[in-house]
């Protein structure tokens, strides 16, 4: 797996496209939706992470698995996963101080969704591009695949 590491922060992509950055929550015996067209696989998966935490939810794994086997096995995919920088304040923090932590957790909680992904992608040709969304309270990281054949 490939990790290309352009972290930004994409406050107007979610403004613009809320659908495209916010995919439905996959319930944990489900798995992952996946969309096909002729020029394209699509699949979307987010996960919803505890507050101050970066480490998986339960049934987190079993979704993400679910989701890589949705992808096809040959070819190349590019994921990118929205890491949810929150709003919320911080004890005995200032706003500017809160806002750093609020983004330091969305993007160890990105590192956290990439290393499974690289450690269980096998032989997948996976780009992993990863991004924040700010302004987002839900505690999410959300991916979106594309494959293209």
């Amino acid at each position: 797996a490939q990790l290309c590491y352009a972290v930004g922060i994409d406050k107007q992509a979610a403004e613009a496209e809320p659908s495209a950055t916010q995919p439905a929550r996959v319930a944990s015996a489900e798995p992952s939706p996946v969309v096909a067209t002729s020029e394209s696989l699509e699949a979307a998966l987010a996960i919803p992470f505890d507050v101050n935490s970066s480490f998986f939810p339960s049934g987190a794994g079993r979704e993400l698995r679910g989701f890589l086997e949705g992808l096809p096995a040959a070819g190349p995919v590019e994921i990118e996963l929205a890491g949810a920088a929150g709003t919320g304040s911080v004890r005995g923090a200032s706003g500017e101080e809160a806002q750093r932590y609020n983004a330091w957790m969305a993007e160890r909680r990105i590192e956290r969704v990439a290393e499974w992904l690289e450690a269980n992608a096998g032989d997948r040709q996976l780009t992993l591009k990863p991004r924040l969304v700010e302004d987002d309270p839900s505690r999410e990281v959300r991916l979106r695949a594309v494959a293209t054949p």
